[in-house]
Parts: structure tokens; sequence; C-alpha cells
């Protein structure tokens, strides 16, 4: 009777042993869920960078169609008045305007 007392004893220490070390995760384990969590949260941050870069992509795509459809180079409506007239006063040669050109910077 004390051999069995003894083997039951044994049993449950070696079950105990067995449980604890099923629920306690190795050092290896915790490594590689490290490595998962670090690997996970920098595929996050990859996809929301990813995301963001192609929205500001096609945002600048359509601002860029507004502006093409936009005729700046019509001529202008209505009471407009002429900017640039020429004058008339120095002869219009090559070297007069040549040294306005340099004179303005235009």
């Amino acid at each position: 009777m004390n051999n069995k007392r003894q083997a039951g004893h044994m049993m449950v220490k070696e079950e105990f042993i067995f449980n604890i070390h099923k629920t306690m995760p190795s050092k290896g384990m915790i490594i590689m869920k490290n490595i998962f969590k670090t690997f996970f949260k920098t595929f996050r941050i990859l996809i929301l960078f990813i995301g963001c870069t192609i929205l500001f992509y096609y945002g600048i795509m359509w601002i860029n169609q507004e502006y093409q459809n936009y005729k700046r180079y019509d001529e202008p409506e209505g009471k407009a008045v002429k900017a640039f007239q020429p004058i008339e006063n120095e002869g219009n040669d090559w070297f007069s305007r040549l040294l306005l050109f340099y004179q303005n910077g235009e």
C-alpha cells in the first residue's frame, strides 16, 4: 500500500510539473512572440504609410486636373485694360530693345 501511495504521489508531482511547463512559455516562444509583435507593428505602419501616400497622390492629381481645365491665357472680358503699351518715342530697333531688356531685367 505504501508503494501505491508513492506511485500516486509521483504521478501527481509529474502531472504538476507537466502542467507548469505547458503553461509557462519558453524563452524561444517569448522571443518569437516579440518578433511577431514587432513585425505586426511594422506592417501596420507600412500599410498606413502606403495608404497616406496613395491618398496624397490622388489628391495632387485631382488638384492638377482642376487647374488644367482653368483657362488662364484667355483674353479677359468686360472692361479690361491692356497693361502693356510699347514706347513710341524711341526707335523700335533691336539695340534699344536690348538696352531696355538689360535695364528692366525683363
